[in-house]
């Protein structure tokens, strides 16, 4: 699905005029630029409102990295260059799953080779270009300082960010994977709960031309 100005009226973000002054410029621009992208350069919107919107689109959550402390323990699932190359950021662990910032959360084969460096299922969080830069240097000063950031700081654990639709797939999930060692089942929970990240595939189609 592509962000359109639409969304941002629904958001009460901008006004019908501005919406019209986007339109016009993205014409004589001859569509080169999405509208979300315009009304950030005309200043009606904040690129925080873009990400914030282009994720609700896409139903991926928002992840504000500069309002969050990622736990060590998952930051030591990436390198410094693996975070730099697929431009992801691991915020949280829990049991079998890792929730992981990324600038583009539709790239499939980013989170499937994350997948295959962690062992973990990935949650992806659509998250602002140039926040997560500066997390990246923040916490992968260098190779030798992977956790500089978060020991600088006391080494605390991070705070969760993930919403609870994320934290109870992980539960269900861990549940599950209790019971079958336990030769036991536990039902599975009932459709429509959650899925906020499911279908990277179909959505991957549409990801490119929305931002």
């Amino acid at each position: 699905m592509v962000l359109t100005g639409e969304h941002f009226l629904q958001e009460g973000l901008i006004s019908n005029d501005q919406l019209t002054q986007a339109i016009t410029k993205q014409r004589e621009l001859d569509n080169k630029e999405s509208l979300a992208r315009i009304l950030v350069q005309m200043g009606f919107i904040s690129e925080r409102d873009r990400v914030r919107c282009l994720g609700k689109v896409w139903g991926v959550p928002f992840a504000d990295i500069n309002e969050v402390m990622p736990q060590a323990e998952a930051l030591e699932l990436l390198s410094p260059q693996n975070a730099r190359k697929f431009k992801a950021l691991p915020i949280e662990r829990h049991g079998n799953r890792v929730i992981v910032a990324m600038v583009n959360p539709l790239d499939i084969f980013a989170i499937d080779e994350i997948r295959l460096i962690t062992g973990l299922d990935v949650e992806p969080m659509i998250v602002i270009e140039e926040d997560l830069y500066g997390a990246l240097q923040q916490y992968y000063r260098s190779e030798g300082e992977v956790l500089a950031g978060v020991q600088g700081r006391g080494g605390q654990a991070g705070r969760r960010v993930w919403p609870a639709d994320c934290a109870d797939r992980a539960r269900a999930s861990d549940q599950r994977r209790d019971a079958r060692q336990l030769g036991r089942q536990v039902p599975r929970r009932a459709p429509g709960v959650g899925g906020a990240v499911d279908a990277f595939g179909a959505r991957a189609a549409s990801g490119a031309g929305a931002r």
